[in-house]
């Protein structure tokens, strides 16, 4: 596994090679999730997460603001005191 990248410069990945080998992982066939960091910054974490349908991750907090980006598939995030506590996320529509 490699290094979270710096952003200095910019930063590349390859998802679906990323994806490939989070989905072959243990921790995937056994809880249905794992992650990845990608870019880990004094300002800012990119993590790439990636479920089986179904899947849940046990709650979690932390201080910082987050963003969500769904690449496929659907969520609904349980944000307590959270406008999008109920909100289903989708991907963008392909072309």
């Amino acid at each position: 596994m490699t290094k979270p990248s710096a952003i200095t410069d910019g930063a590349i990945f390859d998802i679906t090679t990323i994806d490939r080998e989070l989905r072959s992982a243990d921790a995937y066939k056994v809880d249905g999730h794992t992650a990845r960091t990608l870019v880990r910054e004094p300002a800012m974490r990119i993590v790439l997460i990636v479920m089986r349908a179904g899947a849940k991750i046990a709650e979690h907090h932390a201080h910082e603001t987050a963003s969500i980006h769904s690449l496929a598939g659907h969520m609904i995030p349980p944000f307590q005191n959270s406008p999008f506590r109920r909100a289903k996320i989708h991907p963008p529509p392909t072309a």
